[in-house]
């Protein structure tokens, strides 16, 4: 397998296919061309991606990462979690997990903290994660 990072504009299909094939039912991103995307290849074919933008306060919103079913289990979420973090290593990164317990463990692996944002977004069972710049 191989990851690389590329041009949202350019792998909007891509990504938007990514999307509804590994969070069926959610809403898509708004991909900002701004942000920033990883996908993960096995051969020709995609498995998985990772996409954060920016935020109005400098800091960087980890928006999404999926990882198609026949894939998981290979670290995927967690390599493209550091391929993030070493790209805005200078940045504070926040993040978001709901009722997903497999995720929550990544970001408790990868050393993320959780936090109360003074103006909380996401429904009542989010958790919201927090990195900052070492």
């Amino acid at each position: 397998m191989r990851t690389r990072r590329v041009e949202v504009l350019r792998e909007h299909a891509t990504l938007v296919a990514l999307h509804t094939l590994t969070f069926p039912g959610d809403e898509q991103p708004e991909w900002n061309p701004d942000g920033v995307a990883w996908i993960t290849y096995d051969g020709a074919d995609p498995v998985a991606f990772l996409y954060a933008e920016p935020m109005l306060d400098e800091s960087w919103y980890f928006s999404r990462v999926g990882v198609m079913p026949a894939a998981r289990g290979q670290r995927l979420q967690r390599k493209l979690m550091r391929l993030m973090q070493l790209r805005l290593a200078d940045k504070v990164l926040v993040s978001t997990t709901y009722r997903n317990p497999a995720s929550a463990n990544n970001f408790v692996r990868e050393q993320w903290m959780t936090y109360l944002p003074a103006a909380p977004w996401g429904s009542p069972d989010t958790i919201y994660w927090r990195l900052d710049p070492c």
